[in-house]
């Protein structure tokens, strides 16, 4: 007699069994402007369900830093010092690290501003596939390039750091210019929703910064693409701070769904 055979729906993921009901539908709104939208994305394709980060991922939602400019900062040499001085580069990053980029040695074979910012500059360098940090001589200066990653972390504050013992001096110019790689912003917000819920299904979609006030229509277009099924929404304002207004312009939409059922 033969046996049944057993059937296996496969789900996304290999995460197990769907969690019942529809608690766990989930909506991301980013506004943007339309030259930058995700390779996933257009302006005929603004919505994308997900059910996990490769999903994302594959829709060009990633968080290898595309986009972003690196900060700059410098050192500029102005006294020599004797030989034996030692010159030690270092960066305070985020969250209280600190990453050495490397520490010079005055020597009898450099006995010009250019020199040692040249050999300051080489040692920077040889740690860069350690510290991600590099480096350029010019004359008497020594041009820092923050590592990937750190967007605009490094703008503010007073980040480069020179530690000296002797004579030899400088003067620092701190990091400016950084800008952040988007695509890694939302990467974020889309991993972290899946780290809390690894089984939510959630909506991600794309819509165009307004030249004006925000009205967040768009709560109501991603709730239509999605059938009514989005349970709560999250928003990503590109280009303008929070203001007060949004949460009643938020709430009224919210309130015109609850009024269509």
């Amino acid at each position: 007699m033969g046996l049944n055979n057993v059937k296996f729906n496969l789900g996304q993921g290999g995460l197990g069994r769907p969690l019942p009901g529809q608690d766990h539908y989930s909506g991301l709104i980013f506004y943007c402007a339309d030259n930058a939208l995700p390779a996933g994305f257009s302006t005929t394709s603004r919505i994308k369900q997900m059910f996990s980060v490769a999903d994302a991922e594959a829709a060009g939602i990633t968080d290898t830093h595309s986009g972003e400019t690196p900060a700059t900062a410098s050192y500029l040499v102005t006294a020599i010092g004797a030989n034996g001085d030692t010159l030690a580069i270092s960066v305070k990053e985020p969250f209280g690290v600190t990453v050495a980029l490397g520490t010079y040695t005055k020597t009898a074979t450099e006995t010009t501003a250019t020199l040692i910012a040249t050999a300051l500059a080489a040692i920077i360098n040889a740690g860069t596939q350690t510290h991600g940090y590099t480096a350029a001589a010019n004359t008497g200066t020594v041009t820092i390039t923050a590592r990937a990653g750190l967007g605009v972390a490094l703008n503010a504050g007073s980040p480069l750091v020179a530690t000296i013992q002797g004579t030899i001096a400088g003067t620092i110019t701190q990091f400016t210019g950084g800008v952040a790689s988007k695509l890694d912003v939302y990467h974020y917000h889309i991993s972290e929703y899946f780290r809390i819920q690894p089984q939510g299904v959630l909506y991600v979609g794309f819509f165009t910064t307004p030249g004006g006030s925000y009205t967040f229509a768009e709560i109501i277009t991603l709730q239509n693409f999605a059938n009514g099924a989005v349970r709560q929404v999250g928003i990503y304002k590109d280009g303008a701070a929070f203001a007060s207004g949004d949460l009643i312009a938020i709430h009224n939409q919210c309130a015109g769904l609850v009024a269509l059922h």
